[in-house]
């Protein structure tokens, strides 16, 4: 305690000393003193170094609350006050002096007559706390000034350097600062805080998350701790490795981060990166965050390691791309995942910024822009429309223009690519001067092609490009030398009609074959005022005769009935040449028609077994016309599918399995009822969490009390309340009955979010524990432990049985 002697302040300490050898001399000019103050300032501060070295406080709290010393001024061995408690551990006087120093004071930058400063001494000491705030206030690093410093020393305060600045780079963020030590395999960091870590895992060890907290409070990482623990698990069941996972989950603890940092070691192993997925952590999380930092080992452990169906690697592609990260998109296609999946999601959703990420990425992108624009003659509209996705995003075609041209692989591929944004003059960069000339040429014929079809397109007000690439192709198609034949025998068909008085039909076959838009839609229009469609379903039907699919897309285009189509393929069926039948239908699928249109008119005239000809022929799925039925919400034409093409409850269960509400209440409302198979396909559903299908289920009066009360547990271990809400609105209740049994089983399972919802509802995880140990189940017990079970039971159980040695045994190894 400070005394009063002759009005000045003393402590005992100084009993037979003076100044504790404080130099007046060395003391700094102190602003709230004056002058003639200069002995008492000096004996205050005198005070204050006496109560650091006798852990005093209470004194030293007193004499910086009532007297302000200057905490810049420095003792006989270089010490400012802050230097000395932090040496001598005295962390909260440390603490105090700091809230009395404003930012940036120069105290905080002082040196030692090491060079240490206080930041610098702080991190030596492995407090996180004092580091942080040294950190906040303005205190840093100072590299040099080693006179004073042995080998041994300098070899010290070089790590505590490098520590020190991964704590500055990250702001004082310790999780931040772990996960860059791993990256850049600075082990420094690690070292001087290791003493904080043990204590951290140690007190979560025995699940004081009391104290856990505290050391998280004051900056400590719960997620390295938790990686560190689980890195060291193995396959051992720990009961202590296991109390230290389950209080630092709780204390917040985040997996993801954990497998994160996990990946980043250079020792690391396949059971820890298993376990942290089983506890929660999302390896696409991780798996992006290490493909985005270049870490190619991380990235080959987790795709090799982690389960098959733990990573939605077409998910991870597509984010990455969206996000504009071309370096770690480029590194995972080289390790192997699907670019033609990830481009298909991209391309579908029209987000040209990840469809140019991935062109650029993938090093055969220049390849497959060629073959995409060579095999349009199937799917032209489709073609075209990624095309034109590619190149607004900013994909480059010229050279791919430039090859086809070159190469004169295919005039229509030519006028495609410039129809869908391509630029001649960008081709032409690419010849050579003695090939210019005649690729200049082709290019600028093509684009006359293009600009001729488009003007004839803006004469009716059509803009659409599936339409440009359907004329482009009918164009080139029947012009094709190898088409003379076909050619002349349409325009010989033209001339017949007109011989018959068929001027309609003459005209409009003429102008399919000419490729003449403007004519098609003008005599197509003009059919149409007239109440009839005659001319155009005839014509189509003469055209599906020859098989001319080209010529037939510009017309369904322009609106052509399908149905005397059909009905020739039906007269067909009535004189038992269903082959002549299905490739009239066959036809009409290729030209653009849907089969559930065709299908659904077939069925209306009687014709089901020519429908169900046609439908293997082509291999249509009828699942997907039932799909086209519901969404238009037809349901009579539902009912003509069902039985004649489909049974009804097979219907429902896979509209349940593929989580498709619409079509499911669709049957419903349909009269299709639920079988034993559909309700067990409800059942799963229900389970993860679609009480869209559960509505269904109860619209439809089944018993759904089982189905809801296991999505009910599972949504309350998930913690998603939003769903456990909507499941009791729906009257779902908790199961009653042999939890602890069900607990087990979810946990061999795996299902560890159906495992603590079954905790929270009551199970017996120590009973559980129990039959995992006795079963021999190590992985089991070591989760069911990780869970909160209680190993005492299991001392309990194998003082009652002897004789069960294994039990035992495994026990032995989870106490050491």
């Amino acid at each position: 305690m400070l005394e009063k002697r002759n009005g000045l302040l003393f402590h005992p300490l100084l009993e037979g000393r003076s100044t504790m050898n404080i130099n007046p001399d060395s003391v700094a000019n102190i602003p709230s003193y004056t002058p003639s103050d200069g002995l008492i300032a000096t004996q205050h501060l005198a005070s204050l170094f006496a109560a650091i070295k006798g852990a005093d406080v209470r004194t030293a709290v007193e004499i910086l609350n009532q007297y302000e010393p200057d905490l810049s001024s420095i003792d006989d061995e270089g010490q400012t006050p802050i230097h000395l408690a932090i040496s001598l551990r005295r962390h909260e006087i440390a603490a105090q002096m700091l809230a009395k120093l404003p930012a940036g004071h120069q105290a905080l930058n002082a040196r030692n007559r090491e060079g240490y400063t206080p930041l610098m001494l702080a991190v030596e000491r492995g407090n996180i706390s004092l580091s942080k705030s040294l950190i906040e206030n303005g205190s840093t690093v100072h590299v040099g000034d080693d006179v004073n410093c042995s080998e041994s020393r300098l070899k010290d305060k070089s790590h505590t350097i490098a520590a020190a600045q991964l704590l500055l780079e990250t702001a004082g963020d310790m999780s931040a600062a772990f996960t860059l030590a791993i990256q850049r395999d600075i082990r420094s960091l690690d070292f001087r805080f290791r003493d904080a870590r043990q204590q951290l895992r140690e007190a979560c060890e025995q699940g004081d998350i009391d104290s856990a907290k505290t050391f998280i409070a004051a900056g400590m990482d719960p997620s390295y701790t938790l990686m560190r623990v689980v890195s060291t698990m193995w396959n051992q069941v720990g009961v202590a490795s296991a109390m230290a996972v389950r209080t630092l989950i709780a204390a917040g603890a985040d997996p993801t981060e954990a497998l994160k940092q996990a990946l980043a070691e250079r020792i690391i192993n396949k059971d820890a990166v298993q376990k942290l997925l089983m506890l929660g952590a999302s390896g696409e999380q991780a798996l992006i965050h290490h493909a985005k930092n270049a870490n190619v080992d991380a990235v080959r452990f987790l795709l090799g390691n982690a389960p098959n169906n733990a990573l939605d690697k077409t998910r991870v592609l597509v984010e990455l791309a969206e996000s504009g990260y071309q370096h770690a998109v480029e590194l995972l296609l080289a390790e192997g995942l699907d670019f033609a999946a990830a481009l298909a999601h991209v391309l579908e959703a029209g987000n040209k910024r990840a469809v140019k990420v991935l062109v650029d990425a993938d090093a055969d992108s220049s390849e497959k822009l060629t073959a995409l624009a060579l095999g349009g003659h199937e799917y032209p509209a489709g073609v075209i429309e990624r095309l034109a996705v590619l190149i607004s995003a900013g994909v480059d075609p010229s050279r791919t223009l430039y090859e086809i041209a070159k190469d004169a692989k295919d005039p229509t591929a030519i006028k495609v690519l410039i129809a869908a944004g391509a630029k001649v003059p960008a081709a032409l960069h690419h010849a050579s001067s003695a090939e210019r000339s005649t690729i200049e040429q082709t290019l600028q014929n093509a684009a006359r092609d293009v600009a001729e079809v488009r003007a004839a397109m803006q004469q009716t007000g059509d803009d659409d490009i599936t339409l440009l690439a359907n004329i482009l192709y009918a164009r080139d198609d029947i012009a094709d030398p190898a088409r003379t034949d076909t050619r002349a025998q349409l325009m010989v068909l033209a001339d017949a009609y007109e011989a018959s008085a068929n001027q309609k039909c003459a005209d409009l076959l003429r102008a399919v074959v000419l490729g003449d838009w403007a004519a098609i839609k003008e005599l197509f229009e003009g059919e149409i005022e007239d109440g009839k469609e005659d001319a155009a379903a005839r014509v189509m039907l003469d055209l599906s005769r020859g098989g001319n699919v080209p010529l037939g897309r510009v017309l369904a285009a322009a609106g052509a009935s399908p149905l005397v189509v059909l009905a020739f393929a039906s007269r067909y069926e009535w004189q038992r040449q269903r082959d002549a039948g299905t490739e009239l239908l066959s036809f009409m699928l290729d030209v653009g028609y849907e089969p559930y249109e065709m299908v659904a008119e077939l069925l209306e005239v009687g014709q089901e077994e020519l429908a169900k000809a046609f439908i293997e022929k082509k291999d249509i799925d009828v699942f997907d016309m039932l799909d086209v039925a519901a969404q238009r919400n037809d349901v009579s034409a539902l009912k003509q599918f069902i039985p004649r093409l489909i049974k009804g409850t097979h219907a429902l269960e896979r509209a349940i399995t593929e989580g498709n509400t619409n079509l499911a209440r669709t049957l419903v409302a349909a009269g299709v009822e639920f079988n034993q198979r559909s309700e067990r396909a409800l059942s799963h559903a229900v389970e993860q969490g679609n009480t869209e299908l559960l509505k269904v289920g109860i619209a439809a009066g089944i018993d759904v009390g089982p189905e809801a009360s296991i999505a009910l547990v599972r949504a309350t271990g998930q913690g998603n309340i939003e769903l456990v809400n909507a499941l009791r609105d729906l009257g779902a209740v908790a199961p009653k009955t042999d939890l602890h049994n069900d607990l087990y089983y979810a946990v061999n399972d795996g299902d560890i979010d159906l495992a603590k919802g079954l905790i929270a509802f009551g199970a017996d995880v120590s009973q559980a524990l129990v039959a995992a140990f006795t079963d021999h189940e190590r992985d089991s017990a070591q989760t069911l432990l990780n869970l909160g079970g209680d190993i005492s039971r299991v001392r309990e159980y194998v003082r009652n049985n002897p004789d069960d040695e294994s039990t035992r045994s495994l026990l032995r190894d989870a106490e050491g």
